[in-house]
């Protein structure tokens, strides 16, 4: 772990001059395909009914089954090729500093000389040298050894583990290397062990009924053909294989539904999911932000009011808005755009309403520090000519003695009618902000933060729109008894207000991050499965009510966004990343990334992998009997010495048709149709 001192380098960005990145996107990389027959045991077992085949002049049967090698290993390359394809969906991107704002752009794209923006769970796009950083700590074990005397370059690979930066890019990157798409999954490793007992017993009788009638006298040539036909008939030759095609088929599907599964385990997964845990904000919201409310100086307005109505209280609280803000500027067409978090994109009308011009005011109160948001301390502050913080309400009334006044005076804070205006708008479903000033003291920023003595400003609140197609996903969760859990750190009446809007319950179930320290696991467990709603969680808390829900036996699909929700995606049957804000720590510990981070996403995504499942059990209900049946006739023919009626040649062409070609048309399925996601921005991961 390397800590980079906060504040602006001397080197800064000198001699980079930009240059074009030559290098082209790798070629998408799969699995060995070449040999993938070889991991399929049944073949083994054809092989070796080939190889006696051609030893006694059934050069047909041989022909035959070399042609089963030959197809099974271009299907192999087909499904690899669109796996890999489906893996490499989800490119690597860095935000980069252009003249006209911050854009997320892939990583192969960026130049020599470009200028990248860094925050915790980012993965350091290229070599850089930092220029400006605040708190920043990195990670760079994956990364290479940094040049000796040389602080502030990082390699390419490391992780930012803490706090935030600006770098400039020191060597055009190579390509990042194509992920993989594994297809390694329990349920193949189960249907392998089958395929494995199943063909090793068919070869063993095959051989020990060759042994005895080879004893009794018949001919040899019939023997053999008898025991090929045996082997042929008891091996269940399609069902890795077609577990492959049919979870690849999944894949495909959860694709075109906005969700991008990172590797085959995730269709598995999905298909049993029983309790799904999302975030609030970006799934059953829109992750769109107005601030509708302002309350400042003893006094709540509407922001449509705010130009008529400004006083020094309501003014000062728009400032600290504006400055405690992480959202970027820039002139488009003479106007200024916003980018960024929609949180703090909200924010900065609000200051023009109060008659700031964001640019100006920006540009003549520099920043000099800088203490990032974080989940766990729920506040951020930015030092200017004073200090200002906005965060979680409860997090900054505990840090304040005093309040400003309407006329720009100071009186005690009124921690009270705080917390009432609060659970006003919390009632309401807003979400709020609150915001203060302070002193600085010459003391480290989280010094400040730990002294408290701060002024409050007041408070913004801001309205998220509830998803219009969330209540029918919700509803279809409901039917198909898969259990929803809200998680959200904001305050639990605002979570509550939404759960309401969308169904999860008339009179919800709340448990906030406070009172879930509180529970032994004991308690936890009885609890969690009642519980539709959990407030103000600490991303820390996720993986315990991931381990609670396994506990009771339930298989979990978690949400997650950020570095401090990976211990949670980890620990989940399926880890889920909000793909259109989540960082690169997120996406790497995640099992399926969505493109659209809506709620609706996530439900198609669980269709679609149940669908799969209840397809391949269709095909397993009707290959295995009819390989089991087969097998049974021939053996039963040469256990009475009767000359079998059947050529090997027509057993092997019936058994395929009959258990692979038709068996992978089957399929079960509930007659209640999942929701899909509507018209979503497929691909902004791409």
């Amino acid at each position: 772990m390397v800590r980079v001192a906060s504040g602006r380098t001397a080197e800064g960005v000198a001699g980079l001059d930009p240059a074009p990145v030559d290098e082209p996107p790798a070629a998408v990389r799969t699995r060995s395909w070449q040999a993938a027959w070889a991991r399929e045991p049944e073949f083994a077992a054809l092989l070796v009914a080939g190889a006696l085949a051609a030893a006694f002049g059934g050069y047909t049967e041989a022909y035959l089954i070399a042609g089963i090698f030959a197809v099974t290993t271009l299907t192999w390359y087909q499904q690899h090729t669109r796996a890999g394809r489906i893996a490499n969906l989800v490119r690597a991107r860095a935000s980069v500093v252009r003249d006209d704002g911050t854009h997320r752009i892939p990583v192969e794209e960026l130049a020599r000389g470009d200028v990248v923006r860094l925050a915790a769970g980012d993965r350091v796009p290229a070599d850089v040298r930092i220029t400006e950083a605040y708190l920043l700590e990195v990670d760079e074990s994956a990364g290479g050894a940094r040049p000796a005397g040389r602080g502030n370059i990082v390699r390419r690979g490391a992780t930012v583990s803490h706090g935030v930066a600006q770098a400039a890019v020191t060597t055009s990157p190579d390509a990042p290397r194509p992920a993989e798409f594994g297809l390694d999954t329990s349920l193949g490793r189960k249907l392998n062990a089958l395929c494995h007992r199943v063909s090793g017993a068919a070869l063993a009788i095959a051989v020990l009924v060759l042994v005895l009638s080879t004893v009794r006298g018949e001919p040899v040539t019939d023997v053999v053909i008898a025991a090929v036909a045996l082997t042929i008939g008891a091996t269940p030759r399609g069902l890795p294989g077609a577990a492959s095609v049919v979870l690849t088929g999944g894949a495909v599907r959860m694709v075109r539904d906005h969700a991008i599964p990172r590797n085959l385990s995730a269709v598995e997964s999905l298909g049993g999911t029983t309790v799904v845990c999302a975030d609030k904000t970006g799934t059953f919201t829109e992750n769109r932000m107005t601030v509708t409310t302002i309350s400042a100086g003893g006094r709540t307005i509407d922001v449509r009011a705010l130009p008529d109505l400004a006083d020094p209280a309501l003014r000062e609280c728009a400032l600290a808005g504006l400055l405690c803000n992480e959202s970027e500027l820039s002139a488009v067409d003479g106007e200024w755009a916003v980018s960024g978090d929609p949180t703090e994109t909200a924010l900065i009308p609000v200051a023009e309403l109060a008659g700031l011009d964001p640019h100006a005011t920006r540009a003549g109160l520099a920043r000099v520090d800088l203490l990032p948001f974080e989940s766990e301390r729920r506040l951020m502050v930015s030092v200017h000519h004073l200090g200002y913080a906005k965060g979680a309400v409860e997090e900054i009334l505990a840090r304040c003695e005093h309040e400003l006044t309407s006329d720009g005076g100071l009186r005690p804070v009124d921690t009270d009618s705080a917390l009432r205006r609060h659970r006003v708008f919390a009632d309401d479903g807003l979400r709020v902000l609150a915001f203060a000033r302070f002193e600085t003291g010459g003391e480290s920023l989280t010094g400040e933060v730990d002294r408290g003595g701060w002024t409050l400003l007041g408070l913004q609140a801001m309205r998220d729109p509830v998803r219009p197609e969330a209540a029918e996903a919700v509803a279809a969760c409901r039917r198909k008894g898969i259990a929803v859990k809200m998680i959200t750190g904001d305050h639990p009446d605002t979570a509550a207000s939404v759960a309401r809007t969308v169904g999860l319950d008339a009179d919800p179930v709340v448990l906030t991050g406070a009172e879930l320290d509180l529970l032994d696991d004991d308690r936890l467990d009885a609890l969690v499965l009642e519980t539709t709603v959990f407030a103000r969680i600490a991303p820390g808390q996720k993986l315990r009510l991931v381990r609670a829900l396994h506990r009771l036996g339930e298989t979990v699909a978690m949400t997650g966004d950020g570095l401090s929700d990976v211990p949670a995606l980890r620990g989940a049957d399926t880890g889920i990343a909000l793909g259109e804000r989540a960082t690169d720590a997120a996406r790497d510990a995640a099992d399926l990334v969505l493109c659209y981070d809506a709620f609706a996403s996530i439900v198609a995504a669980i269709g679609d992998g149940r669908s799969a499942l209840h397809k391949l059990r269709g095909f397993l209900l009707w290959s295995l009997p009819s390989c089991l049946g087969a097998a049974s006739f021939v053996l039963a023919t040469m256990v009475a010495g009767v000359a079998l009626k059947i050529a090997p040649l027509v057993l092997l062409s019936v058994n395929l048709i009959a258990t692979v070609a038709l068996g992978l048309t089957l399929r079960t399925r509930s007659p209640v149709p999942w929701p899909r996601p509507g018209a979503g921005p497929r691909d902004r991961l791409r």
